[in-house]
């Protein structure tokens, strides 16, 4: 990271998983000063992707499923597990749904092991029963 040219991220003033987690991020890495020198703040995660593809940053630190659908970009990696902050979705059902019943089928066809399939290829991970809250 410190060799790239420009580095693309979301810019924390619109809030978000990524924009509120890469500052803290960086300060903790000792490289928040020379990632501040080349930064390329962006609008969203889709941007952060957009502004890689069109080769005005060298790289670009956002939320997996953001990056996935924009042409011309690619995912390298994800952080390491110990620098890393993932962040787990979930469902429910609220106590006075107005359809409570459709909003369980729904809940209920999110996680069928059909499902699995797309919500991988759109760049999720099940949660680790062990370790997900709740």
């Amino acid at each position: 990271m410190i060799e790239a040219r420009a580095i693309a991220f979301t810019d924390a003033s619109v809030g978000g998983t990524a924009a509120v987690f890469l500052p803290q991020l960086f300060e903790r890495l000792g490289v928040a000063r020379e990632v501040a020198r080349k930064a390329k703040p962006q609008a969203s995660g889709a941007a952060v992707a957009e502004c890689v593809a069109r080769g005005e940053a060298d790289i670009g630190l956002t939320l997996v499923p953001e990056i996935l659908p924009i042409a011309g970009s690619t995912v390298v990696g994800k952080l390491p597990a110990e620098l890393a902050d993932d962040t787990i979705y979930t469902a429910a059902v609220a106590a006075r749904a107005e359809a409570p019943a459709a909003a369980a089928a729904f809940v209920a066809a999110l996680i069928q092991p059909t499902a699995r399939e797309a919500w991988s290829a759109a760049g999720f991970e099940p949660a680790d029963r062990d370790t997900a809250p709740g």
